[in-house]
């Protein structure tokens, strides 16, 4: 039987821990072993909230942290209202939802980090209701594609 080794990041919502501790042992730091087409639900973040007026949220130090493999921002106060990537980490997978009409979002890779060859700490603007699906293939570089909600 094959099998995937995992490395788990950091924590996950309540339902996504019951189910991998439920399954084997996920302590931070640790790698354990999955049978071939076995599968993790992702931990989400809804209705998620980049407030601020502008000029105040549209940078790396005021940006919201993303900590779900799934992210849907509903509000937006102003354009480029700013997010964080997590750290990066070969083989990392998350999207970023814009779900609303009125505000793009800035998203910042960590510090000396940088998404689709952009220079470093250079933010990625995702557009009004458009998602990005960002995939992390060497630590430090974030590949990221944009499509339209809907």
């Amino acid at each position: 039987m094959a099998f995937t080794t995992l490395t788990k990041q950091g924590a996950f919502d309540a339902d996504v821990e019951n189910q991998i501790n439920a399954n084997f042992s996920a302590a931070a730091g640790s790698t354990t072993q999955m049978a071939s087409g076995s599968f993790i639900l992702a931990s989400s973040a809804n209705n998620l909230t980049l407030a601020g007026n502008a000029g105040n949220n549209q940078n790396y130090a005021n940006g919201l942290q993303l900590n779900a493999a799934i992210n849907v921002v509903s509000t937006a106060n102003n354009n480029n209202n700013s997010a964080i990537l997590p750290p990066s980490t070969s083989g990392m997978h998350l999207s970023v939802y814009n779900a609303n009409s009125a505000a793009t979002i800035s998203i910042f890779p960590q510090k000396n980090e940088h998404v689709n060859f952009a220079a470093n700490n250079a933010a990625y603007t995702l557009a009004t209701n458009n998602v990005t699906v960002l995939e992390c293939a060497t630590k430090g570089t974030w590949m990221a594609s944009q499509a339209a909600i809907g």
